[in-house]
This record gives structure tokens, sequence and C-alpha cells, in this order.
């Protein structure tokens, strides 16, 4: 499975969309627009008021957060090798977190549900 496709990341929306768990720990953002950058791809996930939209460019007044790294260490991410907490330490991971850091810190209950649904996709998908 590409994890770096659109199909993939549609998919993950898709699913966390579905369930509860996502709706609740993202309520509270409104238009946090993260950047994935995976090796040379990279795709756009918008979360506002407790749903995902994966989006087809970055908005025009740039991105809240990008969290970006080797194709290798996304795999690790989604394939559930590593947490995401880890995955963004600079002692246990190679992506690195960049923009709004208290917005990222504030999403962090989001993020890390937004990479559990991803980590189920690519099992299911695998």
């Amino acid at each position: 499975m590409n994890i770096a496709s659109e199909t993939f990341w549609t998919a993950v929306v898709k699913a966390g969309n579905a369930g509860s768990a996502l709706s609740a720990k993202a309520q509270h953002l409104l238009a946090l627009t993260i950047s994935l950058e995976i090796g040379e791809s990279r795709r756009v996930v918008e979360l506002h008021r407790g749903r995902a939209a994966l989006l087809p460019a970055p908005p025009l007044r740039g991105v809240t957060i990008r969290i970006a790294g080797p194709a290798e260490e996304w795999q690790r991410l989604v394939s559930g090798e590593i947490p995401y907490a880890h995955a963004v330490n600079v002692v246990h991971g190679r992506l690195r977190l960049q923009g709004d850091i208290i917005e990222a810190a504030w999403a962090t209950p989001a993020l890390w549900e937004l990479f559990r649904v991803a980590t189920r996709v690519f099992k299911e998908g695998a």
C-alpha cells in the first residue's frame, strides 16, 4: 500500500470521519491544516470542528503545521511500529514538526487519533 497516495489518505479521512473518536478529539480545532510531507509527496489534511478533510492543495493562507520526513519513517508510523510521539521526537524518530507548535500541541490528541486511524487503514489494506 502506497502510504503517500491520495487514495490512502482519502481512506484515512473517511475512516476517521466514520468513527466518533477523531470527532471527539478534534471538536475544538478550527481549520487546522496539516501538511503531511512523506518523502517527496505531500498531502494536506484539515481538521475543523471534529471533521477531517483531505485538501487538494495547501490553502492560500498556508498550512498551520508541517510533519515531514523520509517515507521509511512514515512507513514505521502508519504500520504501528512506532507511535506518533516517538515519530516526531528527535531522539526516537525522524519526522519533524514545524509551524505553529502551540496549535500542534493543542491538536496532539487529534493527531494521535488520526495516526491510529491511519494504522488501522494500513493494516486492513495490507
